[in-house]
């Protein structure tokens, strides 16, 4: 060994061997040996050392060049060797590696190929998060993000705040006037939302809009929308950073028209909200109302259509009660409708009761406005229509709050029609409401119509 042939007649590593005849074969020394490239030599570096151009095979590596045995990397192949400060695979100047493979000034370079990045020229290049000289802090180092900070797809453009919301929904509740949104929480980029503005409008007058500004709990209630109109809604979000753009419009919901009698004729509420407990207490009002004197009659048109003879005449006044002061003389009578001349009947509009309780995982509490004679007594005769306004105020109860908000209405009764209901949708709380009972007060006035007795 050591001489060209291994004791296992192999040839050694730097020789060749040629054969001798009876003498053997003659090994001589050629790779690493630097004493010239020899056949089948690609070079001889005067070495076995891989890694510098030449291997110990005197073969050429990978990624370098051997002009007249003098090895140096090849810049532009995407290998650093040797060396190479870098190589991004290019020749091209002001990517941060130059032709001559050293990274050039104000970049840093990584990897193999080279990745080339350069912090503040608004590019987000190589391993940088983000790259916005607009917002170094926000974007500090090209690196990391500030809490509550986005910079988008490119990186390139830093914003404060949430992202913006998804579509919201918006429903009618049924049987009511209103509609419920809701949308899903964005994130909030490393910061909690705080609030959200919701903004709705009639579809095709998305201009004319009116915002509300919400807590963090993504729904919300519309309530007493108008009749027969369509609405859209959209959202926003915001946090301590900044507020997100606004969502996409929701796909538009329709109020349904109703006929005047219903609508005057019951109020219900309901609201999107999480079933909580807490009581809520109602104080009520009742209006009385005194009925005018009927209009004079019109006379007959002649002096025999519609009379009453003697006998019907004293038949009818012998029924009247003697303390309202009338004789024959003040009773008239005509096609069968018996009236006291200068006479007044009264009735009285109130509640069924003075004061209500429910709990405000009820969803709702259901009064009953009676009418009724003035002992209190449910009518039973026919009575014209009489018509009742009503309104909620607030007590230790928020109207938005606790309790649907409500501005007001009128009740109907129609001919024959004695009870009416009015719905008033609760408000359940979050977190739930543990304290003393809540109130509010909703009043009845300005009662006007009825007639006398038929």
């Amino acid at each position: 060994s050591n001489d060209g042939c291994s004791v296992s007649c192999a040839v050694e590593q730097g020789y060749s061997c040629a054969p001798g005849g009876a003498n053997g074969d003659k090994c001589s020394k050629t790779c690493g040996v630097q004493t010239g490239v020899q056949a089948p030599e690609e070079c001889d570096d005067g070495g076995y050392a891989a890694g510098d151009g030449c291997d110990a095979s005197c073969r050429i590596e990978n990624g370098w060049a051997c002009p007249n045995n003098v090895c140096n990397p090849t810049c532009g192949d995407g290998l650093v060797l040797g060396g190479e400060a870098c190589d991004d695979n290019n020749l091209a100047a002001g990517d941060g590696c130059d032709a001559s493979c050293r990274v050039e000034a104000g970049w840093a370079c990584r990897g193999s190929p080279s990745v080339c990045e350069r912090c503040g020229n608004g590019l987000r290049e190589g391993t940088e998060t983000c790259d916005d000289p607009a917002h170094p802090t926000e974007c500090a180092s090209c690196t990391t993000i500030a809490a509550g900070w986005s910079c988008g797809a490119a990186g390139d453009a830093c914003v404060g705040g949430p992202a913006a919301p998804a579509q919201p929904a918006l429903v009618l509740l049924s049987s009511t006037s209103s509609l419920a949104a809701s949308w899903a929480v964005p994130d909030g980029n490393g910061l909690a939302i705080a609030s959200f503005e919701l903004r709705y409008a009639r579809t095709g007058a998305e201009a004319n809009y009116t915002a509300v500004q919400l807590p963090p709990a993504p729904a919300h209630t519309l309530a007493n929308m108008t009749r027969g109109a369509a609405y859209v809604v959209w959202v926003r979000a915001c946090h301590a950073a900044g507020c997100s753009a606004f969502s996409p419009p929701s796909i538009a919901a329709t109020v349904p028209a109703q006929d005047a009698n219903a609508a005057l004729g019951g109020l219900a509420g309901a609201i999107s909200a999480a079933a909580t407990s807490g009581v809520l207490g109602i104080n009520v009002t009742n209006v009385s109302v005194e009925i005018p004197p009927p209009a004079p009659l019109e006379p007959p048109a002649s002096a025999s259509e519609g009379a009453l003879n003697q006998s019907q005449v004293e038949a009818l006044v012998s029924g009247l009660d003697p303390s309202e002061g009338l004789d024959i003389e003040a009773a008239v009578g005509v096609a069968g409708r018996t009236l006291a001349a200068g006479g007044s009947l009264a009735a009285h509009v109130g509640f069924e009761a003075t004061a209500y309780s429910a709990r405000s995982d009820d969803g709702s509490v259901v009064l009953r406005v009676r009418l009724t004679d003035t002992a209190g007594a449910l009518l039973t005769a026919s009575w014209a229509a009489t018509t009742v306004a009503w309104a909620a105020s607030d007590g230790t109860a928020r109207a938005g709050v606790d309790y649907g908000p409500v501005a007001g209405g009128e009740l109907v009764f129609g001919v024959g029609e004695f009870e009416r209901e009015v719905e008033v949708a609760l408000l359940a709380s979050n977190p739930a409401y543990a304290g003393a009972p809540r109130t509010f007060t909703v009043a009845l006035t300005s009662a006007t119509g009825g007639s006398p007795y038929e």
